[in-house]
């Protein structure tokens, strides 16, 4: 077995292990560091307290044991078998974006399944087919007014069909209609309640509640659909709930909320905001970035990663923080960030010095 494959095989075995007594205790020391940063009730359980029923030191440490001890096993006698790694996914076909196409910071998919990039570079929203072909613009382009734009950072789209951006430096968020005509905004710049300094990735549970990971205020705002501040949790910090440039986020189909750091790790966190465990740590498979996230209907988490050489990649894990594989775009290509669609075709706004545009990958 090559010193290569036993650190993948070792990193793996660690990835799949987010609940060990010694990872989620030692996180936990302290008490709930995050209770300070929980400012409504409306968010009552606070980050980082213990999960319902007492401690679960005792069972997670002999169930640690246990896996160790397989694992021992795996590396003396089926190492190769026991590795895990799921295969990559391939492309299936891309396409480029045209010149009106600056940087394509993140990706979504309307309610008839179109694609909505966000230029952050240009301050515009664009809509596209799965396959390309330019239907036009969201929003009225870069400025402070109505349905204008300050370095856009994200787009998600409602069960209503409307259509929130991430409007980064107007610090605020923007909402269309389905076909692109401004219908209201919300939020502002500061550190109080419902304030933003810069929204970064938005999602939406199950209820309809808009979550808003804002990088500079090191927290997670949370807003209902009509623009109503709910509450915050999470500071800056190390340890459970806490962020360090918060960047990416996505939601499962139960509610469960996912937060990346930019240099790792990732979270996952109950509806409510209680910290569950954390996964992909900084210099996880060597990536030290991670710029963006999506989450796909089985709850699998899709991280856009670089490592220190400037490569990028998908890491793909499962819902309890296992990973299960990774794969990179075309040679020369960065991955800003992912989207996946009800299929499980995998979309990855990718780009270079002279190159915009989107990759679609699958099994």
């Amino acid at each position: 077995m090559s010193s290569a494959a036993k650190q993948r095989f070792t990193q793996s075995w660690a990835s799949a292990l987010p609940l060990t007594a010694g990872r989620q205790a030692g996180r936990a020391a302290g008490g709930s560091p995050t209770s300070a940063g929980n400012t409504r009730a409306d968010c009552p359980n606070e980050p980082g307290a213990p999960l319902p029923g007492g401690s679960p030191r005792a069972p997670r440490a002999r169930f640690a044991g246990f896996l160790f001890a397989q694992a021992f096993l795996c590396v003396a006698l089926l190492a190769p078998a026991c590795l895990g790694e799921a295969p990559p996914y391939r492309l299936l076909r891309s396409w480029q974006a045209g010149p009106e196409i600056k940087e394509v910071h993140s990706l979504c998919f309307d309610q008839n399944g179109n694609l909505i990039l966000v230029d952050s570079i240009g301050s515009r929203v664009h809509r596209y087919t799965p396959d390309g072909q330019r239907l036009g613009e969201i929003g009225r382009g870069p400025g402070n007014g109505p349905g204008q734009f300050a370095g856009p950072r994200d787009a998600k789209v409602s069960s209503s069909g409307e259509i929130f951006v991430s409007d980064g430096n107007n610090q605020r968020i923007q909402v269309f209609a389905p076909d692109g005509a401004f219908l209201r905004m919300f939020g502002s710049k500061g550190n109080g309640p419902g304030q933003l300094l810069r929204g970064h990735a938005i999602d939406f549970g199950p209820d309809g509640k808009l979550f808003v990971a804002d990088v500079d205020n090191q927290r997670i705002a949370v807003f209902d659909p009509a623009g109503k501040f709910l509450c915050t949790w999470g500071r800056a910090g190390k340890g459970p709930g806490l962020f360090q440039a918060p960047h990416g986020l996505g939601v499962d189909p139960e509610g469960n909320i996912f937060v990346s750091d930019y240099y790792g790790p990732c979270q996952k966190f109950g509806p409510d905001g209680r910290f569950f465990f954390e996964f992909a740590p900084a210099g996880f498979r060597g990536w030290i970035h991670f710029h963006s996230m999506a989450t796909d209907r089985s709850g699998n988490v899709y991280l856009a990663a670089r490592d220190a050489q400037r490569r990028n990649a998908v890491v793909m894990f499962d819902h309890q923080g296992r990973f299960l594989r990774e794969w990179s775009a075309t040679a020369g290509r960065g991955v800003r960030a992912v989207a996946v669609d009800e299929e499980g075709h995998v979309y990855l706004a990718v780009d270079s010095r002279d190159y915009h545009g989107v990759e679609v990958f699958g099994p």
